[in-house]
């Protein structure tokens, strides 16, 4: 009996699960943030290495979405660690749960409790017209 050097169950995959994965790693979540820092700077630390589609900060965590896997990889490996100030930022592969969390608070930090436990003024450097 010959010994297989690949179990061939690890590629029939079902596609739908193969892009959800796909999807999962091209986001990124950056823990340890500095307050004073916002989006521009996130995207301009993590443009670098891939196109990006997101570049955001939630509750003092960034979140960075490139248009590929390998980007996101590329960056992870580049700024896992990284010092920014007094910080040493963290930077994760994001799950859809951790995801959806942040994206949960953000909606409920606009509009109850969230936003008086934390009173930090952010500076927006876009006007708002009315």
């Amino acid at each position: 009996p010959e010994p297989e050097p690949e179990p061939e169950d690890e590629q029939k995959n079902e596609p739908e699960q193969e892009e959800e994965d796909e999807e999962e790693n091209k986001k990124l979540i950056i823990g340890n943030w500095p307050n004073s820092m916002g989006d521009t700077l996130l995207s301009t630390l993590f443009s670098p290495y891939g196109q990006l589609l997101e570049a955001k900060i939630v509750n003092d965590c960034g979140i960075i979405e490139y248009d590929n896997q390998e980007s996101a990889e590329k960056a992870l490996k580049q700024l896992n660690g990284f010092q920014m100030g007094a910080n040493k930022l963290v930077v994760t592969f994001a799950s859809n749960e951790i995801s959806h969390i942040l994206q949960m608070e953000n909606v409920n930090d606009n509009a109850s409790e969230s936003a008086q436990e934390e009173p930090e003024p952010e500076p927006e450097p876009e006007p708002e017209p009315e």
